[in-house]
């Protein structure tokens, strides 16, 4: 290996503005790492349980291919502080990787870009992300932002990781962004033939989140105790 290759990963990956982002998050989000060991209300759920308790429990609730127990066992089994270690990393990571995404649109200078990315790190928003419980929603998180790097990269990685990542469902709404960034820097909108042709070419992309929606509602519904778990939801529940 080239002896200048730790200059050159850090040249490639972390320039200046990186730095600065990695600076002001570790400032911000850094008491995450002050205890290591904590155990919070809702951890208590997980901490100490047989892993079969925890594994069907998140079967229970539908989370598809049995990872949700799975994810906890492994990490449960290193203890609390790795949740906090992978959490502080994984969240740091998604800033690092919506920077390059948000540059490569090319229609933001570096210093919007990383003003944007800034708020995004530092922001006092999601403190439950120190909990253990809370974990799956980072980890699919960065899932979901890998997969939208890799657009434009390698197509059926991004895909399988989008897929992945729709295990927060929630991520199935957030799934218009990247779909918007692709349009865009495709410039597919110009006129109504490119546009279709574009939709033609991205069907896969396009539909991926229907059909991934389609079998969870078909094969994966919760069972047991959580049966009708997330079925109630209507507007005339709002009021």
């Amino acid at each position: 290996m080239s002896a200048d290759f730790p200059s050159a990963f850090a040249s490639r990956w972390l320039d200046r503005s990186s730095w600065l982002l990695i600076i002001f998050y570790a400032i911000a989000h850094g008491g995450l790492l002050l205890a290591p060991q904590s155990i919070y209300w809702d951890d208590w759920v997980l901490w100490n349980m047989d892993p079969a308790i925890v594994t069907d429990t998140f079967r229970q609730v539908g989370i598809p291919y049995v990872l949700g127990g799975l994810v906890h066992n492994v990490l449960l089994a290193a203890g609390p502080w790795f949740y906090k270690l992978l959490t502080f990393a994984m969240w740091l990571a998604t800033g690092l990787m919506l920077h390059r995404i948000i540059k490569r649109a090319g229609y933001l200078d570096e210093q919007t870009v990383t003003l944007i990315i800034l708020f995004y790190l530092t922001a006092p928003l999601f403190a439950g992300r120190i909990t253990m419980i809370l974990f799956p929603y980072t980890l699919y998180w960065s899932v979901f932002v890998l997969a939208w790097l890799m657009l434009g990269k390698n197509r059926w990685i991004a895909l399988l990781l989008f897929a992945l990542s729709f295990t927060v469902q929630s991520l199935l709404v957030f799934y218009a962004l990247p779909m918007l960034e692709l349009l865009v820097r495709s410039r597919a909108w110009t006129s109504p033939r490119s546009l279709a042709w574009w939709a033609i070419s991205k069907i896969d992309l396009l539909l991926l989140p229907f059909v991934w929606f389609a079998i969870k509602r078909t094969y994966f519904k919760p069972t047991d105790y959580y049966v009708s778990y997330n079925e109630n939801f209507a507007w005339k529940n709002l009021s």
